[in-house]
């Protein structure tokens, strides 16, 4: 019923209309009440009748209310058993826009197990225990430090990747939308990808007795489902695809290239030097774990600047270095033929612009001193080379190195692999021998990680790949289009040669630059973004 119209009595609809006269009539005496009468049987009928007809109305009433209450119960239930809350609901507005607890989720989770994977080593030096619950650790203002973000005073963990999420949604729509400006099309691998994803996703459901949305909801909560998941997944490897076309076409001449050489000759240079290592700690406490006094590491410190002092003094009067530090428990020898500046103690002393050959002396760092002597240092004019690749791994055997016949069984893998690897080297002979040809190869067969992009690698230094391989790819005799195989510990590698590549302190600059660009173009991406979140979708964010 409209609360807002009247209620019409049975008795205003009944009585008739009355006459109307020009003239008002005086107001007539009240009657005297009648006597009750008895009804007649007719009329007690009649009566009856009318009592049973609103008893069945009230009961009419009463079932349909019922009846509605029951098809809003239902309603609810099904809404809660497909988590249609949990795909529709926003848990978070930025910039005006609602995300759902579904794909608040997803971007969490991959977004964390990529951090916890990438700081697998440093996750309790940053302070983070992964077998805690996150809303219960606190973002310390060392971990904001350490990560180089904004310091929030009483965030927590989950608070902090939350942050990171709702940044990482901004960014990814900010991307797409400008992939989408320029006509950008994602490559065939993309695709290529996103089935080798699901694939995996039906394998590990399958082989632990689940169905694919189960499993889905397994990781990502329950909003989850296949087709939620496949759109988001092929948002994700677009946009992945479109920042590494981005960073790739960052472009440098050779002026710009040797500008940002300019600036800091340090990061690219390469220096010869030796030293000996004398430990400054008091190593007797080390050894028993306890923390020693400000006495005894003062006492340890002044022993070691004696040894080191030593050291100088014979090393000056013509002994040598390494036969020097084996005289002293404390003391170590090292050389490098080819040292990069770190920015510690040592090569700052090393890589110092004032650095002549035959320098000597002694740098303290903390507990440790080094009897450093510099030899040379020269910009890194070394051969690159351009190089692609297809990795074909050896299977997996069933024996483990202890058993008997591990050895035969693995020469026999190894052969397979090889065998694999001479039958696609074949096909490629048999075609058109281009490097077209041989990417193509390399998407649909290499185990590299690289396989994506045809197997390529740029800017492949001497030294930076397995012994034979390198010594494949720098050969002197290698000329463009060079191609064969060659077997290392993983496996049989065909390598297709492209050409010489740039100088490596070119590489090494153009590295640089590209990838200051490159962390710059992601912050524009991300921009300044207002954050809004929902608590009752936050609910359902898993």
């Amino acid at each position: 019923m409209d609360e807002n119209k009247q209620a019409v009595t049975p008795a205003a609809e009944e009585t008739a209309a009355p006459t109307v006269t020009e003239t008002p009539a005086p107001a007539p005496e009240a009657p005297a009440a009648p006597a009750a009468q008895p009804l007649s049987k007719k009329a007690a009928k009649t009566a009856r009748e009318a009592e049973q007809r609103k008893a069945e109305k009230r009961t009419n009433t009463l079932y349909a209310i019922i009846a509605v209450l029951f098809v809003i119960a239902g309603i609810a239930a099904v809404v809660w058993r497909t988590n249609l809350i949990q795909r529709t609901v926003p848990a978070v507005t930025i910039n005006g826009k609602g995300y759902s607890a579904t794909e608040v989720s997803y971007y969490y989770h991959n977004l964390y197990s990529g951090f916890t994977n990438q700081y697998s080593y440093f996750t309790s030096y940053l302070g983070l225990d992964t077998t805690k619950a996150l809303d219960e650790q606190a973002f310390t203002e060392d971990a904001a430090s350490l990560l180089g973000v904004e310091y929030k005073e009483g965030q927590t963990w989950k608070d902090f990747f939350l942050d990171q999420t709702c940044r990482q949604i901004v960014t990814t729509e900010n991307a797409m939308a400008q992939a989408a400006a320029e006509g950008f099309q994602a490559p065939a691998e993309a695709e290529e990808q996103f089935k080798s994803v699901i694939e995996s996703v039906e394998s590990n459901s399958a082989a632990s007795g689940i169905t694919v949305d189960t499993y889905l909801k397994s990781t990502y909560g329950a909003g989850m489902n296949r087709s939620t998941y496949e759109k988001l997944l092929r948002h994700m490897i677009d946009y992945s695809y479109y920042c590494e076309a981005y960073e790739n076409g960052l472009k440098y001449t050779e002026e710009q290239l040797e500008a940002k050489y300019q600036e800091d000759p340090r990061f690219y240079d390469n220096a010869n030097y030796s030293y000996v290592f004398v430990d400054g700690s008091v190593l007797d406490a080390e050894a028993e774990g306890t923390e020693p006094s400000e006495e005894e590491s003062a006492a340890a410190m002044e022993a070691a600047r004696v040894v080191a002092n030593d050291i100088l003094a014979a090393y000056k009067s013509g002994e040598s270095l390494s036969e020097l530090a084996d005289r002293y428990d404390n003391a170590s020898y090292y050389a490098n033929d080819a040292g990069t500046y770190g920015g510690d103690a040592l090569t700052e002393w090393v890589f110092d612009p004032a650095r002549q050959a035959g320098d000597a002396d002694v740098i303290e760092s903390g507990n440790y001193l080094y009897v450093a002597v510099f030899n040379d240092r020269w910009r890194d004019e070394g051969k690159t080379v351009n190089i692609r690749h297809i990795l074909i791994q050896p299977e997996t055997g069933e024996l483990t190195a202890d058993d008997e016949g591990y050895e035969a069984e693995q020469e026999e893998l190894k052969a397979a692999a090889h065998a694999k690897a001479e039958d696609i080297y074949q096909e490629w002979l048999a075609g058109d021998k281009t490097e077209g040809s041989f990417a193509a190869l390399a998407m649909e067969h290499s185990a590299d990680g690289n396989a994506a992009d045809g197997g390529i690698y740029e800017g492949v230094y001497e030294g930076q790949m397995v012994q034979s391989f390198n010594d494949w790819c720098f050969d002197s005799a290698r000329k463009p289009g060079d191609s064969g195989i060659v077997d290392t510990a993983y496996g049989s590698h065909i390598i297709y040669f492209i050409s010489d590549g740039q100088p490596r302190w070119m590489v090494n600059v153009e590295d640089t630059l590209r990838g200051v660009d490159y962390s710059n173009w992601v912050s524009d991406m991300s921009g300044d973004y207002e954050v809004k979140y929902n608590s009752f979708g936050m609910g359902f964010v898993e």
